[in-house]
């Protein structure tokens, strides 16, 4: 069976039945970081109203939570091909472009592992 590659304004589109598990790794992590913006964008507006939203701030604990859960998952992720080299550079390179990367000296050390071997050493093992 052949499969189509589609382009998109040179972006390269996949068919999400058979999207690489990588990407979805990356993409989930992706969106929990614009999601956590937005609502911070969201609480910042309360606060300068001199409004008080609980259930905001709940939601912003959550949201924290699943991407703190996602990053660690995208960072441990072990690449199995240059692509998806190229494509996790390509995360780190957006993430680092945000000016928060929230990555401390033990992850950038899970994400490196994880370049390198496909089974990504414990955090804080390289200290």
């Amino acid at each position: 069976m052949a499969l189509a590659v589609i382009t998109f304004n040179g972006e390269r589109l996949e068919d999400p039945i058979t999207e690489r598990p990588l990407t979805t790794v990356l993409r989930r992590h992706r969106q929990l970081r614009e999601q956590v913006e937005r609502l911070c964008r969201r609480l910042v507006e309360c606060e300068t109203e001199s409004r008080f939203s609980a259930r905001l701030e709940m939601r912003l604990n959550e949201l924290l939570a699943q991407e703190e859960h996602a990053r660690d998952e995208m960072l441990r992720f072990a690449v199995e091909s240059i692509e998806d080299c190229a494509a996790k550079a390509e995360h780190l390179r957006w993430l680092l472009n945000e000016g928060d990367s929230g990555l401390e000296d033990a992850d950038w050390n899970l994400l490196l592992q994880s370049f390198v071997n496909s089974t990504p050493v414990a955090a804080g093992a390289f200290s």
